[in-house]
């Protein structure tokens, strides 16, 4: 088994903001953020034995970190096909805490192919589930037991691409609005647990022709008394000449935009074109996940 593992590179001026965000395509994982990439061959012999014994395709990040795998990809690279191969049998990877996190058909890999698996449905504070445990691959096979058959000269590439983060370097991080091209995606600037105690509100502004505004208030109790911590985040839509919230101002971009361009100590970030707009009034909603 041979392992390459090179980092793809990182955008000048983009810090890690949304580790748990699933990514789309290729290109983008090499804009986002620093992403690592591991190849790994895995020759016949540990193919076969899959079912039963799975392979290290990394072994377990340092103390104090944890990997978050973003995308992976399987290709086969077989002289002949497997034997005893169950109907619906999946390779997949898995660490402790995820006994799948991607699956692919055993089927599909029969003969040379490949598969890609994108994304990976895993989130930064699912994978500290994970620290210190190596990433592997498996198969089932239903009750038949290790695959046969194949040939001496059949490889299986397996391309995962991760990132690893700092237990104590998460941002808390929340959505607004809905829909692929609505949601706004939020992060506090600050890492730690700090975080969690911010949260954020849509409100409708009243009054005609009244820009859309961003500000940082204090937090309330429950019983409605005012904090002296600046930890509410408002969002304050724009409206038309009829009062009405304005969607030409109050798009998902442009509110992103507001938020990040305040200097509040968030950053945010728009789904797709981000062309929809925000038209009622939402939250409060709490950020969460900040490590």
């Amino acid at each position: 088994m041979t392992t390459q593992r090179t980092h793809l590179g990182l955008e000048v001026g983009t810090p890690i903001v949304f580790p748990h965000v699933l990514i789309e395509n290729f290109e983008l994982i090499d804009q986002l953020i620093l992403t690592q990439k591991a190849v790994v061959a895995v020759e016949h012999a540990d193919i076969l034995l899959l079912p039963t014994t799975p392979v290290e395709i990394l072994a377990a990040p340092e103390a104090g970190f944890v990997r978050v795998p973003i995308k992976a990809a399987m290709q086969s690279v077989f002289a002949a096909a497997l034997t005893n191969v169950d109907t619906g049998a999946t390779l997949h990877l898995t660490t402790g805490g995820h006994a799948s996190l991607v699956a692919v058909d055993a089927a599909d890999l029969a003969v040379t192919g490949y598969d890609v698996v994108l994304p990976v449905d895993v989130k930064l504070t699912d994978a500290t589930e994970d620290a210190g445990v190596a990433l592997l691959l498996a198969a089932s096979n239903g009750a038949k037991g290790d695959f046969t058959g194949g040939h001496v000269a059949n490889q299986l590439i397996v391309t995962v691409w991760f990132i690893e983060v700092a237990l104590a370097g998460a941002r808390a991080f929340c959505e607004i609005g809905s829909g692929a091209n609505g949601t706004i995606q939020l992060a506090v600037e600050e890492t730690g647990v700090v975080g969690n105690d911010y949260d954020v509100e849509v409100v409708e502004g009243d009054g005609l022709d009244l820009p859309l505004t961003v500000a940082l208030l204090p937090t309330t109790t429950l019983g409605g008394h005012a904090t002296t911590d600046l930890r509410h985040l408002v969002v304050t839509l724009a409206t038309d000449g009829s009062g009405d919230p304005d969607d030409t101002a109050n798009t998902a971009l442009l509110i992103a935009t507001a938020i990040t361009d305040a200097g509040l100590g968030f950053l945010a970030l728009a789904t797709g074109t981000g062309v929809t707009p925000i038209s009622a009034a939402e939250g409060p909603t709490s950020f969460a996940n900040g490590l």
